[in-house]
């Protein structure tokens, strides 16, 4: 008899179990997540730090602190 093909969900093969699609393992899943998250990190770090100081340095032209006035 012939060798089925195809028939299961998701590309399963009836006999041998194999998967048709390139699916990684779920430690290969949470690896490539851990690296998008680290990537995130570093660029969301680099923007904040970018983009705040020169608001920050702005605001503090702006608005000078000098010492408070005492009043009697």
């Amino acid at each position: 008899m012939g060798r089925a093909v195809g028939g299961g969900c998701c590309g399963m093969d009836a006999e041998d179990g194999d998967q048709g699609g390139t699916h990684g393992t779920a430690a290969d899943l949470i690896g490539a997540q851990g690296w998008v998250l680290l990537i995130g990190l570093v660029v969301g770090t680099y923007s904040s730090v970018f983009t705040a100081a020169p608001v920050a340095i702005r605001l503090h032209h702006r608005f000078p602190r000098g010492k408070p006035s005492r009043r009697a």
